[in-house]
């Protein structure tokens, strides 16, 4: 079950969260951005929590919608700044261009060309890699690996921890303090409690949440010959077995 909460309050103050927190007396799991509001509000309703016996402990995890937008927004500005430096170079290209048809000496107009254009490649290769080393964050949290194994915590912090040595600077200072606040991950935490308490044996849980990902989660096979031998196997069976 998941509620949305959408109200015009007057305020996002820890009590007005908490009202609203309040009702939902079997919500184990709450999902919001990094807030502290809405934080100290989840945390007084958990310490409310574990004085009855009977209550059900509270979690708070961090969405992942919120760190994402606030990293576009990031790298949007030095995807502006880096074709600001190419627009730079290619309006020294053209200066050298109308000094080569005047007939002029174009030496040092041709130096700050080259030079203009070494700043706009340097500058894209850098937003390159910042944007490389966000989309290694971004699919760290994913539950499945690559090989349809299950994430946890220490793959996905060791991912996480790789790619931020990349960004760097102030700019990232409010992504990097959500992307280390344990919070980030929680929900993994608790979908390995959750299959554990399904399926007690390590085995067998790995097994089986690895045949799902096949069935459900594996890309697609490139090769055509491949692919037609799943389409004809699945209709024959009427299932979903072939994969």
């Amino acid at each position: 079950m998941t509620a949305v909460f959408c109200r015009a309050a007057a305020d996002r103050k820890a009590e007005t969260w908490a009202q609203q927190l309040a009702p939902f007396v079997a919500l184990e799991f709450a999902v919001s951005d990094a807030a502290k509001g809405i934080s100290k509000a989840v945390t007084d309703v958990a310490k409310v929590r574990r004085a009855d016996p009977s209550a059900p402990p509270l979690e708070h995890g961090l969405d992942v919608f919120h760190t994402a937008m606030a990293a576009h927004r990031v790298l949007a500005r030095h995807w502006r700044r880096a074709e600001a430096v190419w627009e730079r170079a290619e309006a020294a290209d053209a200066r050298l261009a109308t000094v080569k048809q005047q007939g002029l000496d174009a030496r040092g107009v041709a130096q700050t060309a080259r030079a203009a254009w070494a700043r706009a490649v340097t500058s894209f290769v850098q937003v390159e890699r910042l944007e490389s080393a966000w989309q290694r964050i971004h699919s760290a949290p994913e539950v499945f690996g690559p090989d349809g194994r299950l994430n946890d915590r220490r793959h996905a912090e060791a991912d996480i921890t790789a790619a931020l040595s990349e960004l760097t600077g102030p700019d990232w200072a409010k992504v990097r303090n959500v992307l280390t606040d344990p919070r980030c991950l929680a929900f993994l935490d608790r979908m390995h409690r959750r299959l554990e308490s399904a399926e007690p044996r390590p085995g067998w849980r790995a097994a089986m949440a690895w045949r799902w990902w096949l069935r459900h989660r594996r890309p697609e096979s490139s090769d055509p010959i491949t692919g037609m031998i799943r389409t004809v196997g699945r209709k024959a069976s009427g299932s979903n077995y072939f994969t």
